[in-house]
């Protein structure tokens, strides 16, 4: 009697008592295993038993039972579980944490809890959540900078499908992200690598010191870092024993060998498009190579100037979107600062007069490089706005001084009609400065137009600043002087910095003088841009003594000319979405700059991946404007056929006023999809992806411009 009262106890108490959740598998349970709760689970799939991996479901007797704490309990968990996911996978405040709460008197069953949790996690996993132009996916995302021109191009396509542009009717897209292994340093190398194979890889004598020549005598800006005299004496030293070269000053001639082996490369137009010979590979890695067998972390001579140099080779070789070279700068950046490169040398006593200046050259080429990347790839700076206090360096020859010198002589007269190298990139550094700090404020959600104000004043300042003894014009040089690269070059950053600054009054909605003005200020930017663009692709290197002419600064000069395009492709849809009626010509003239654009993209003289991607890029804009203009054309055509049959009806006899005929202008288009203005904190990456990828046919066609 007692066993069974016993038993009925036991009975009503495992009743009463919260039912356990099989999260395992059976044979995890079975095995007594920690499983992953995956379908199969890992150990299954280890043993070859993922046909078997199962998962018990509760029995449904026991959801009667449950209270209503044990189901505030569940919630609980499982809510802390999705929150936990959503922390881990947040980046930048960019996913904003939906807050799910359940009422004690919830009725619904733990199934429904599932179902909810689980529709929501798949929701947030399978869509792109955007703030400030980033482009944000779980497993693989990318933030754009809103003064990037991929981000003003997404505007002028979404403005296109915001108005019910059909995009299927235009298979247009181009892949922007070519596949590339990225920078050969980031990857990692076998190890056992001996300085004898890199030794044995170097070309002949003769052939290493024709391919040094080539390269010093490019006169390239960015190779200011390089003290031609110095460097050509430790090549003769070099060869005496090569046994004795120090690993950094290898990398250095590696890197020189491989930027030489490209500038034969980049001004034949015959090769210009392909792809670089397999020694400009060969000579690039042995670089990496070196670098990394002498441990570059650790601070050492010539090791922040082979880096500066090896970022540069990669930054001309990759044509994609250069993200690679972003991680790249921020590692060479790293190894400067541990260095003291940003600490202007008078401070520490042991370093020669020489080394010093060397090493402001350096690191101004530094702030230069950083400065270009952030803008070419839409992401921030790797090196902190204002970090360090070294002096920019003077503007001297490389003749001028040498290792031996105890006292550096006085800065040679500035003079932008014969500009320096040294003065150029000076200028370059306070231009690009100022567009750092307007590029910041694009970031921001609501800049007000008192700092745009304020900026726009500093740039003017500062470009006064940079040339203020430049007496003559821009056109006042002669076509074939070195300057006139240079010059168009400072003329385009300033444009561009322009661009930047205003271009947030393109889809503004205010209609305030101010909001014009600003407006029409980057019109005008981008206008110029072009219009340099044309001067210098189709005359300026059109030219014969013009055509070897070696100009690293291609790549960032294609970037500030996509902005301005972006720019005016923004404007064009704008004009026509309208409400007030179109300066035709004024819109004509914008179209044509476009062609002309693509025009010098498409023939240029200096073809290379790059230009040609340009090319496609706004080929396929063009096509979309061009698509756009016909439908539009033909709404009003359906439109004015409409309201000629209603101006007709109404002169119709008619009895009475039961029939009322009603304004032409309601049998017209809507205008209150005009107005449906997108916002700037939108970037929709994969609508790019949609709209402008595959361009190969586009061209083929030829069926962007009639």
């Amino acid at each position: 009697m007692e066993s069974t009262q016993t038993s009925r106890q036991a009975d009503r108490k495992r009743r009463n008592q919260k039912p356990r959740v099989l999260f395992s598998c059976t044979s995890c349970r079975e095995k007594k295993l920690k499983c992953d709760r995956r379908q199969p689970c890992n150990n299954c799939l280890n043993q070859s038993r993922d046909r078997s991996c199962q998962y018990l479901v509760e029995r449904s007797d026991h959801e009667g039972s449950q209270t209503i704490q044990s189901r505030m309990q569940y919630v609980e968990n499982r809510l802390r579980s999705l929150e936990k996911t959503l922390q881990n996978r947040e980046f930048s405040n960019a996913v904003e944490n939906k807050l799910v709460s359940v009422s004690p008197e919830d009725s619904h069953t733990r199934n429904a809890v599932d179902a909810i949790v689980s529709k929501e996690a798949d929701e947030l996993s399978s869509s792109r959540l955007f703030r400030h132009s980033r482009q944000m996916e779980y497993e693989n995302f990318q933030f754009v900078n809103p003064s990037h021109w991929r981000s003003i191009m997404h505007h002028a396509t979404n403005e296109l499908r915001s108005c019910g542009y059909d995009s299927s009717e235009q298979e247009t897209t181009i892949d922007l992200e070519t596949s590339s292994p990225g920078p050969i340093l980031l990857r990692g190398f076998a190890k056992g690598t001996k300085v004898q194979e890199l030794l044995a890889a170097l070309p002949s004598r003769g052939k290493v010191e024709a391919l040094v020549l080539r390269c010093l005598n490019s006169g390239e800006p960015s190779l200011m870092n390089i003290h031609r005299p110095t460097f050509e004496a430790e090549c003769y030293q070099f060869w005496k024993d090569p046994s004795k070269v120090s690993l950094p000053w290898l990398a250095l001639l590696f890197g020189t060998l491989s930027l030489a082996i490209m500038i034969e490369h980049t001004v034949n137009p015959v090769t210009a498009e392909t792809r670089p010979p397999k020694t400009f590979d060969l000579y690039k890695t042995q670089c990496a190579v070196a670098l990394t067998m002498s441990n570059y972390t650790v601070p050492g001579k010539y090791k922040v100037e082979a880096a500066a140099l090896y970022v540069g080779v990669e930054f001309l070789q990759a044509n994609n979107l250069k993200t690679g070279i972003s991680v790249l700068m921020g590692v060479v950046s790293r190894l400067a600062i541990v260095m003291g490169y940003h600490r202007d040398p008078r401070m520490d006593p042991h370093i020669s007069v020489f080394d010093g200046e060397m090493r402001r050259r350096t690191w101004l080429l530094l702030l230069v490089i950083d400065h270009i990347i952030a803008w070419q790839t839409g992401l921030p700076q790797a090196i902190q706005r204002g970090l360090g206090d070294t002096a920019r360096p003077r503007n001297l020859l490389d003749i001028d001084f040498s290792p031996s010198s105890t006292i550096l002589p006085p800065s040679r007269p500035e003079s932008y009609q014969n500009m320096s190298n040294i003065t150029y990139m000076v200028a370059m550094e306070k231009m690009l400065s100022v567009a750092s700090e307007i590029t910041e404020t694009a970031s921001e959600s609501t800049p007000s137009p008192e700092k745009a104000l304020r900026l726009n004043e500093l740039l003017e300042a500062t470009w006064d600043n940079s040339l203020s003894s430049c007496g003559e014009g821009l056109e006042s040089l002669p076509m074939n002087d070195e300057t006139k690269i240079k010059r168009l070059a400072l003329e385009m950053t300033k444009q561009r910095a322009r661009c930047m600054l205003h271009r947030r009054y393109l889809v503004e909605p205010k209609q305030e003088q101010v909001y014009e003005t600003f407006r029409w200020n980057c019109v005008g930017a981008a206008r110029k841009i072009l219009e340099y663009q044309s001067e210098l692709f189709q005359a300026f290197f059109t030219l014969p003594q013009n055509r070897h002419r070696v100009w690293f600064g291609a790549s960032r000069s294609v970037a500030d000319c996509m902005t301005a395009a972006m720019v005016i492709c923004l404007e064009v849809i704008n004009q026509s979405r309208a409400n007030y009626p179109v300066n035709e010509p004024v819109r004509a003239e914008l179209i044509q700059l476009l062609k002309d654009s693509h025009a010098s993209w498409r023939f240029s003289s200096r073809p290379s991946p790059e230009t040609a991607k340009a090319a496609d890029i706004v080929a396929t804009m063009l096509r979309l404007i061009e698509a756009d203009r016909v439908k539009n054309q033909r709404s009003l055509s359906d439109c004015s056929t409409s309201n000629n049959i209603v101006e007709r009806a109404a002169q119709l006899p008619t009895p009475s006023d039961a029939f009322s005929v009603p304004e032409p202008c309601m049998l017209g288009p809507s205008n209150e999809r005009w107005s449906d203005i997108f916002t700037l904190d939108m970037f929709d990456w994969a609508f790019w992806d949609r709209e402008i990828q595959q361009m190969n046919d586009v061209i083929a066609t030829g069926n962007w411009v009639e």
